[in-house]
């Protein structure tokens, strides 16, 4: 989330305008965005606009530009406004007087406020950039606002003093959800390559997809690396490369014949080369490590490969397979496109396990591309099954799922293993599992290799408990049980810890003897933290999880990737759900930024983008994701969370108080929540009731609640107690619910969580408003409102903020806190519809002594009967059913 969406920067922009005459620039390479975002800025609401678009054909004649601006602002399309600028001379003095001039001639127009757009400033010709410069920075009494957008912003530049937004390129989860969104069901490790390729670039990206075939597109057919060109992508690269000399761009081209370059291998082929590769470097053209080099931009590798002719490509090949013929890696790179692909396709995807080893990723993928789809026999599928167990190592799941689909279970000696890999990357991508096909492996192959099969069976109850499915997981953890002879001291440890991740889930306590906050983490051993850490989530028990997961964090990078990467995802789950939607939002941002291409299926990321939308007060991003994640929870049978989309959907619709919606959406919730034992899974029952309240269906919120008090038992956790007080709060009549809410307040331990503390407190603050009692509501609002704000909940605090302003008085209100507790107790059953005679039994009095009170209250209230009584306080007092 570090990197802005279109809305959040047009709503930069939007405020920036809200100043009177200011000037922006907006910087972007060529397919970043910056045309699409001055489309947005035309519709601003309250400002007139015109858009004036660079014409690079007129680039050579001076002061083109400016008069395409005077003609769009006043229609001067004869030019007869510009001749009367004179450009004395283009030197700065010239050009700074000319500028001046403009600037005097826009104010004698005497436009109405605007909104000016120029698209592609730089491509103007350079004395129109100059006035503009001059212009942009004096504003004032012209009434003009100005966006413009550039390519680059030379320090020296003429637009070089004015206030500057660079669009940067999209973070992965951004790109990875701009080609989710276009590849539909297609092979989802074409998400990280291509947004490899792309750079991050979102036009480039929709390019990059358009060129590829649907056999690519489903995976049957492996694509050609690096991506064939686009007009943008070379657009792209050709601005990074403006100025190179021949010089340095002859060894670059030469460099990006391969995702890993020799450079001994370069130097052989001209030992003039040496000065220019150091020189590439500097320039940030190419990357050095150790003994071999890299084109650090994809972008610029892939425009220079393509560039260059397949009669010369094949020639440098040859020439750099017999210079690197010490190298074996680098020699079959280059071999297979000399000798022919068939003779070295094992050889590649060998040196690929070697790069992904050290790291080097993106050659290992090119390397395993093209090696690809080669049937070379059992040594080629053992190979890739080491290659997937390097790329999960280092947390790439995505890409690990589209080689592992490559190995036939038949060519490989260890089909258990197979199996294991393709259920550890199915149980990080959150997709469904047949336990049949693992058990009935587990039955051929268990006696042969009993560890495999330990590791197997530990995958799949994972896999369940990931799913909220207790009773499959429970089979497969009995069915691991079963081989205790076969597991090691460590790995019984570790099948105990799943056993009580399992238990969490159905919500039962600790086993004897397991004190989780009698460990210490320090020497627990990484997957035991995962585990411990997600039985603590499920139990509540927030600040431990946070310990344990924090620990987990620590540790270095090694061969345990994946359970660091299931220990930041646990961490993410963990600050969801404790109330600190602050701490929940960092700990997105961090799973964000340092995440490889691992993700939990694309419903499981919708939720999680969705939460942060939610959180952060964007209600309107919030609903298109939950829109997008339960499509794709429905089509991929992930129940658990198509549960948790809904709940989340209905606190969206109770913050915006759309009582309608929220009530519809909360009863599907509830119903798809009892298929899952623990009720606090999906927080949604608290929200119920008050919908039920609001929308005058107490009666159905009473089943509810009892429905809730029965499932949660004796023993409620702590969001089940809070959640609880403030649904039977809501359900009190007053008299009742004051003290109630009151003590619940008064009794909030500190794990309590704060989201729902201030949600009670606003409960709290409305019953005591109803009973009249304004000065303490406005205190408890005032409290309510500084627990949102230490939680994050920045949107719930701006709701209470409104009710906190300054009001009129209330002389009936007012009047109503003055009575006493049984006279407003009177007022609220006659507001009601009861009889006097209904009233004086229901408080045990007589019907004498009703009377005579009432005739009190419409003496203090100043009415004259029950009906004026009823119709002065209606709207302002709530009746209860």
């Amino acid at each position: 989330m570090h990197t802005p969406d279109a809305a959040q920067i047009t709503q930069t922009v939007a405020a920036m305008l809200d100043a009177p005459e200011s000037a922006l620039v907006v910087v972007g390479e060529p397919g970043s965005g910056k045309s699409h975002l001055l489309d947005r800025l035309r519709s601003h609401p309250s400002l007139p606009t015109v858009v004036v678009r660079a014409n690079p054909a007129e680039a050579g004649f001076p002061v083109s530009g400016v008069s395409a601006l005077l003609a769009e602002l006043r229609g001067d399309h004869r030019g007869e406004l510009v001749r009367h600028l004179d450009v004395r001379s283009d030197d700065p003095v010239g050009l700074f007087a000319a500028g001046h001039d403009l600037v005097t001639l826009l104010a004698g127009m005497r436009l109405s406020p605007t909104l000016v757009l120029l698209d592609d400033v730089d491509l103007m010709d350079e004395v129109s950039q100059s006035l503009l410069g001059t212009v942009a920075s004096r504003l004032p009494g012209t009434n003009l606002r100005m966006v413009m957008t550039t390519t680059t912003q030379p320090a020296g530049g003429p637009f070089a003093a004015l206030r500057t937004l660079t669009l940067a390129p999209l973070s992965r989860s951004r790109s990875h959800e701009l080609v989710q969104g276009l590849l539909g069901d297609a092979d989802p490790a074409l998400v990280p390559i291509v947004a490899h390729f792309a750079g991050g670039n979102p036009k480039l990206l929709t390019e990059q997809l358009s060129l590829l075939g649907s056999d690519q597109l489903n995976g049957s057919t492996r694509l050609a690396l690096p991506l064939r060109p686009s007009p943008t992508l070379d657009a792209v690269a050709e601005q990074r490369l403006d100025g190179l000399e021949p010089a340095l761009r002859r060894p670059l081209a030469v460099a990006s014949l391969a995702p890993l370059a020799h450079r001994e291998a370069l130097l052989s082929l001209d030992p003039k080369w040496s000065g220019a590769l150091e020189d590439l470097v500097d320039l940030g053209l190419l990357r050095a490590l150790g003994s071999h080099v890299v084109v650090q931009d994809p972008r610029v590798r892939t425009h220079l490969y393509w560039s260059q002719s397949g009669q010369r490509r094949r020639s440098l090949h040859a020439a750099l397979a017999e210079a690197a013929k010490d190298e074996p890696r680098i020699a079959a790179w280059h071999l297979s496109f000399v000798d022919g692909l068939h003779l070295h396709a094992t050889s590649l995807v060998e040196a690929a396990v070697d790069l992904a080893e050290e790291s080097f990723v993106w050659p290992a993928v090119e390397y395993a591309e093209r090696a690809a789809g080669v049937p070379s026999g059992a040594q080629h599928g053992e190979a890739l099954s080491r290659l997937v167990v390097r790329l999960l190592e280092r947390g790439e799941t995505s890409l690990a799922g589209r080689y592992v689909r490559d190995i036939d279970l038949a060519q490989t000696g260890e089909p258990l293993n197979l199996m294991a890999l393709r259920l550890t990357i199915e149980l990080l991508d959150v997709r469904r599992t047949s336990d049949e096909m693992v058990n009935a492996l587990v039955d051929a192959e268990a006696v042969d290799e009993p560890e495999a099969a330990v590791a197997l069976l530990e995958l799949t109850t994972m896999s369940h408990v990931e799913r909220w499915q207790p009773g499959p997981a429970r089979a497969q953890l009995e069915r691991l049980e079963q081989l205790g002879a076969a597991l090691t001291p460590e790995r019984e440890a570790q099948v105990r810890r799943l056993a009580d991740v399992l238990d969490a889930l159905e919500g039962k306590d600790p086993a004897p003897g397991r004190d989780p906050d009698a460990e210490d983490p320090r020497s627990m051993p990484l997957p035991h933290l995962v585990l411990a850490g997600r039985a603590a989530t499920l139990r509540q028990q927030h600040a431990l999880a946070r310990r344990l997961f924090t620990v987990a964090l620590t540790r270095r990078r090694s061969a345990t990737a994946v359970w660091g990467q299931l220990a930041r995802y646990g961490q993410v789950l963990n600050e969801t759900r404790s109330g600190h939607l602050r701490r929940g939002r960092a700990a997105i941002d961090d799973w964000e930024e340092n995440r490889p291409w691992t993700f939990h299926g694309p419903s499981e990321e919708a939720y999680v983008r969705a939460w942060y939308a939610w959180s952060d007060g964007r209600l309107d991003r919030a609903r298109d994701l939950i829109a997008v994640g339960l499509s794709q929870a429905q089509r991929h049978s992930a129940p658990s969370v198509h549960a948790r989309l809904l709940s989340l959907l209905g606190a969206t619709h109770v913050l915006e108080e759309d009582w309608d919606a929220a009530l519809e959406v909360l009863r599907r919730a509830h119903a798809e929540g009892l298929a899952f034992r623990d009720p606090a899974l999906l927080r949604h029952g608290a929200d119920y009731v008050e919908t039920c309240v609001r929308t005058g269906r107490a009666g159905e919120g009473r089943s509810v609640l009892t429905l809730l008090e029965q499932r949660v038992g004796p023993n409620p956790s702590p969001w089940s107690r809070i959640a609880l007080a403030r649904a039977r709060g809501l359900l009190l009549p007053v008299p009742e619910a004051v003290p109630y809410l009151a003590k619940v307040v008064a009794d909030a331990s500190p794990d309590t969580s704060p989201y729902e503390l201030g949600r009670t407190l606003t409960a709290y603050a409305e019953r005591l408003a109803e009973g009249g009692d304004v000065d303490e509501a406005r205190r408890i609002r005032m409290l309510a409102d500084a627990t949102f704000e230490r939680s994050g909940a920045h949107a719930w605090a701006e709701r209470l903020a409104e009710q906190l302003k300054p009001v009129a008085r209330d002389p009936y209100v007012e009047a109503v806190a003055a009575l006493s507790e049984e006279e407003r107790h009177i007022v609220r059953l006659a507001m009601a519809g009861r009889r006097t005679r209904e009233i004086a039994a229901d408080l045990h009095l007589s019907v004498r002594s009703v009377e005579l009170r009432l005739t009190r209250i419409y003496r203090t209230i100043g009415v004259a009967s029950r009906a004026q009584l009823v119709a002065v306080l209606d709207g302002r007092l709530r009746t209860t059913d």
